[in-house]
């Protein structure tokens, strides 16, 4: 099944520029909104900057299982 997914992913987004999001208090400096528009992984917790201005995150992954646990 996780083949099929990658597969289904692999190059989509080839040339395009490309971002990882993850948590923690310097994204407190960061204007996440510039991120609008461009592609971009949150990994782990990383969803928790909605609070401070990322846009909706368009793939996720996780590295630590208790990020998907909580």
């Amino acid at each position: 099944m996780m083949d099929d997914i990658i597969s289904r992913l692999h190059g989509r987004h080839e040339g395009e520029a490309c971002f990882i999001v993850g948590n923690g208090p310097s994204l407190q400096h960061l204007r996440l909104s510039a991120l609008e528009g461009h592609w971009f992984f949150g990994v782990n917790r990383g969803y928790l900057a909605y609070d401070i201005g990322l846009p909706t995150i368009p793939y996720y992954m996780f590295a630590d299982p208790l990020g998907y646990q909580t």
